[in-house]
């Protein structure tokens, strides 16, 4: 018994000498704290004495995905505490957006009368909690509770104040852009600019003297507003920047947004006919200065998937009036490069989007073709035709969705005109990154390029793209 006794005592004693040893020797160790940030990048390490806290490092940054924070593990369940101190070897982990900025495909879905966002392939990243909500544009979207609107980021964080919900809010006319501006009608004619963190930068009172477009939209720090001039007795458009001054100006007609640096304004012509004084758009860059003059009278933006654009892919679209008394002027649609050079031009057809290389056209009646930038025939018009703009005038993905005469969409590669998805659904969104939204027997799902469901139709409803039209 007692040399029992003994030896727990011996090993008591050893094992009291290993705790003040080790705690020793940590006391005055040093642990690396490995800040992991992407595969495509080195790794941060850091040395950092025991009991000590880390410094965080500058916020990382891939391409134009998002840096969301930093994270106790790889499954970015929880921040990392940068408080805690550290007693061992430690990795923080960085966490970026899904998608680039800008081109996002967080999918709004509804259940059990709220909305949520989830990924294509169905991962719930935003709980069903609104009662309304915008696509995320740059970041961030808005959304709607208990009328009541403010704006979200992509970790479901509201960061700006809950405004009284006004329907014009959620149309489509409210977004983030590249700018990190956002434009709020807030009611009583008040259009607020705010920034990324729900600070309000001005705001303009809308009257007979002065108001903003309801498609205006902030781009590369300028925004058109309409005002008017008294000495002219008109309207006339200017442009701001994000400190509500004016910018830009030039007694236009009419201004653009701006797209890809370029802006569009229609100034007078020196030509006059029995219809009048002619006006017609010329370029300008973000200083004001005068690119490339045209003589189109009429611009037709497109929609890339977030906003409505003036330039896609390096093209803009638009109508050349003919001239009375000049036969040899006849009224023409054409498609311009960014240095005003007409790439096509048609006599009936009527462009309404440039993407991948085609230009998808529709005639009066709203049946569409599709065409190569040289002018020839991918695919005729027939009984397909376009229903919803923002569905079926845009190509996406290599992709046209469109309608047939019963009321169903299917969806065309461009490339070849050839039918891919059947003319088996109730809508059809456009495709992103081989992806689209579908309705079928009244349900919402996700399907891919193939026809394959990855979401099961399911939801109420469900979209990806903005409830605009673009026209």
């Amino acid at each position: 018994m007692y040399k029992y006794n003994k030896k727990i005592a011996i090993l008591f004693i050893l094992y009291c000498f290993m705790f003040v040893f080790t705690a020793c020797s940590n006391s005055g160790s040093n642990h690396d704290v490995v800040f992991i940030i992407d595969d495509s990048l080195d790794n941060v390490v850091i040395k950092v004495k025991d009991g000590e806290k880390v410094e965080k490092i500058d916020d990382p940054k891939i391409g134009d995905f998002q840096f969301l924070g930093w994270y106790s593990s790889n499954n970015f369940y929880e921040e990392f505490d940068f408080d805690q101190e550290i007693k061992k070897n430690t990795n923080i982990y960085a966490k970026f957006s899904y998608f680039e900025l800008g081109k996002e495909n967080y999918i709004a879905f509804k259940e059990d009368g709220l909305y949520g966002f989830m990924l294509p392939t169905g991962e719930i990243v935003i709980e069903a909690n609104y009662d309304r909500v915008e696509p995320f544009r740059y970041g961030y979207a808005l959304v709607t509770k208990d009328n009541k609107v403010s704006f979200i980021d992509v970790l479901g964080n509201e960061f700006s104040e809950w405004y009284q919900d006004y329907s014009t809010l959620t149309i489509g006319y409210v977004q983030f852009s590249k700018d990190g501006i956002s434009k709020l009608y807030v009611g009583d004619n008040i259009t607020k600019m705010i920034d990324e963190q729900g600070e309000v930068l001005f705001q303009i009172d809308s009257n007979e003297d002065i108001r903003v477009e309801h498609i205006s939209f902030y781009e590369n720090g300028l925004i058109p507003i309409t005002v008017f001039d008294e000495e002219d007795d008109r309207n006339e458009c200017v442009f701001y920047d994000s400190n509500g001054e004016i910018a830009i100006e030039g007694n236009y007609l009419a201004c653009s947004i701006f797209s890809e640096g370029i802006a569009a304004v229609k100034i007078e012509s020196e030509i006059i006919d029995s219809v009048g004084t002619r006006s017609h758009y010329v370029f300008i860059n973000t200083v004001g200065e005068i690119i490339f003059e045209t003589d189109i009278s009429e611009l037709y933006l497109m929609f890339d998937g977030i906003k409505p654009t003036l330039f896609k892919e390096g093209y803009a679209i638009g109508r050349v009036l003919g001239q009375l008394g000049d036969e040899s002027i006849q009224t023409r649609y054409v498609v311009i490069d960014k240095q005003g050079n007409i790439v096509v031009d048609f006599d009936n057809d009527i462009p309404v989007d440039v993407s991948d290389g085609y230009v998808l056209t529709k005639n009066n009646d709203n049946y569409y073709a599709i065409y190569d930038l040289d002018g020839n025939l991918i695919m005729g018009y027939s009984n397909q035709y376009g229903g919803y703009q923002y569905y079926a005038s845009t190509i996406s993905d290599g992709v046209v969705v469109l309608k047939n005469n019963l009321d169903m969409y299917g969806a065309v590669d461009v490339s070849t005109g050839n039918i891919i998805i059947d003319f088996e659904y109730e809508e059809l969104m456009m495709f992103i990154d081989g992806y689209a939204v579908a309705k079928k027997d009244g349900l919402y799902g996700v399907i891919d390029k193939d026809n394959n469901i990855i979401v099961d139709f399911s939801y109420e409803d469900m979209y990806s793209v903005a409830r605009t039209l673009v026209k």
